[in-house]
C-alpha cells in the first residue's frame, strides 16, 4: 500500500517538473512521459483493488469477479501504454538545434532590414 502511494506520489511530481520545464517539444512526444502515463494508470487502479481486497473478506462470487475484471482492464491499459511508448520519438537535442539553425538560414534578416529603410 505504501508503495503505491510513493509512485503515485512520484508521479505526480515527475509531471510537475515536466510542467515547469519549458521544451520546444510537446511532452506526450517523450518516452518518459508515456512510462509514467502507463505507471500512474496502474498504481492508482490497482491502488483501489488493493483496498477492496484486503477489507473485502466476506465479498460474493460475483464481487471478486468484478475485481478481477477491474484488475485485468487496468494492467491491459498498463502494458498497452508502455508498449506504444515504445513508438514515441524524441528528438535529441542536437536535432533541435539543427532544426533552429536552419531556421535562422532562412531567415534573411538583412533583407528586413533593407525594406524597413527604404520605407
Amino acid at each position: 500500500m505504501i508503495e503505491f502511494i510513493f509512485f503515485i506520489l512520484a508521479i505526480i511530481y515527475f509531471f510537475y517538473e515536466k510542467m515547469k520545464s519549458s521544451s520546444l517539444l510537446p511532452i506526450y512526444n517523450s518516452i518518459h512521459f508515456w512510462i509514467c502515463v502507463g505507471l500512474f494508470v496502474y498504481f492508482t487502479g490497482n491502488f483501489f483493488y488493493i483496498l477492496l481486497v484486503e477489507y473485502s473478506t466476506q465479498a460474493s462470487a460475483e464481487v471478486k469477479n468484478q475485481l478481477k475484471l477491474i484488475y485485468s482492464v487496468v494492467t491491459i491499459t498498463k502494458n498497452l501504454l508502455l508498449g506504444l511508448s515504445l513508438l514515441a520519438s524524441e528528438k535529441t537535442v542536437i536535432e533541435e538545434n539543427e532544426t533552429m539553425m536552419n531556421f535562422s538560414n532562412e531567415y534573411d534578416s538583412e533583407k528586413i532590414i533593407l525594406q524597413n529603410n527604404s520605407n
